[in-house]
């Protein structure tokens, strides 16, 4: 590895190998880096004859691009073809840069990787395949590879701050250090069924729960609450599904299934919609919000009531930012 081009600013990894393992630095334009702090985004909105005004309905994010511009002063013919088929990539692969490597986007490359060069022969000789000692040519020159998020959001790479991981990043990133037990005192449940969340990163998260019923008379509600208000619930008809098999209220694709399966079982939902958690800190005011998963509380329909077990790791949702 050459260590001189690895470090903030300086590197990048894709596909669980960094750029200084391919010989190339990242430069910018000669003044300063350039980086877009937002997705692209697109709306919906209408027009009214006789109104002067677009009105607004709704907006979302859609994939985004970052161009990476690299420099390389020693390849050879072999570098050039380890570096050809690292970018060669046909699919999705973790991309994090070292100055924020508490996060990652899931990218692919697209597009033409161009690079630029001039050829000269180097000053020591290699051993070939044959055995001869030959002076191979290389290359001095730069490059531009452009990275595409079909997910426009990246996500946590860690899930706390550990004497591994503060770096300079450490409060931009907004996560929780661990105790001095190394214990990490959210997202499981207590005796009484009510679990603390944090959502460390900028925008609603979708919230899983893994589950297993127990007793399948009556409804099983899960509600999500912000300093004590409800601001999410879903009510799950328990007689749908069966005991002791393993479920999942999978919000990100908005199903309730088998833990090992795509196939739904959301006639089971009889009321409330999927879970989104809330950013937990307002970085304006730097407050903290304080978010609940309450899974105990049960509504009858006249039977005994539902019953399920939530595993230490039954929540699970992801951090994500911008």
């Amino acid at each position: 590895m050459r260590k001189e081009f690895k470090g903030d600013f300086l590197s990048f990894s894709f596909n669980n190998i960094n750029s200084s393992e391919m010989g190339i630095v990242r430069v910018d334009d000669g003044s300063r880096f350039n980086q877009d702090l937002l997705p692209p985004s697109n709306e919906r909105s209408i027009d009214i004859a006789g109104r002067s005004e677009t009105f607004f309905i709704d907006s979302w994010y859609t994939p985004k691009e970052r161009d990476v511009e690299f420099a390389f002063d020693n390849l050879t013919e072999y570098d050039l073809r380890k570096l050809t088929q690292w970018l060669a990539a046909d699919e999705v692969g973790e991309l994090f840069f070292d100055e924020n490597d508490y996060k990652y986007y899931k990218v692919r490359v697209v597009d033409n990787v161009a690079i630029s060069y001039v050829p000269f022969d180097a000053r020591e000789t290699v051993v070939n395949s044959a055995g001869r000692e030959v002076l191979p040519r290389v290359y001095k020159g730069e490059g531009t590879v452009t990275f595409k998020a079909y997910f426009p959001f990246a996500i946590n790479k860690y899930g706390t701050i550990t004497e591994d991981n503060v770096e300079q990043w450490s409060k931009a990133s907004g996560l929780k250090y661990t105790n001095e037990f190394g214990e990490f005192m959210y997202d499981r449940p207590n005796a009484q069924g009510v679990a603390k969340l944090y959502n460390a990163g900028d925008v609603k998260t979708p919230v899983n729960i893994e589950f297993i019923p127990l007793e399948t008379n009556g409804y099983q509600t899960f509600t999500l609450q912000e300093n004590g208000n409800t601001i999410g619930q879903a009510v799950i008809d328990m007689s749908k599904l069966n005991i002791n098999d393993t479920y999942v209220l999978d919000s990100y694709r908005q199903l309730v299934r088998p833990k090992h399966s795509d196939d739904d079982t959301n006639d089971a939902i009889v009321a409330g919609d999927f879970l989104y958690l809330p950013p937990s800190v307002d970085f304006q005011t730097g407050a903290e919000k304080q978010h609940e998963l309450l899974t105990n509380p049960s509504i009858s329909p006249g039977a005994a009531g539902a019953k399920i077990e939530l595993r230490d790791q039954g929540v699970n949702y992801k951090y994500l930012y911008y």
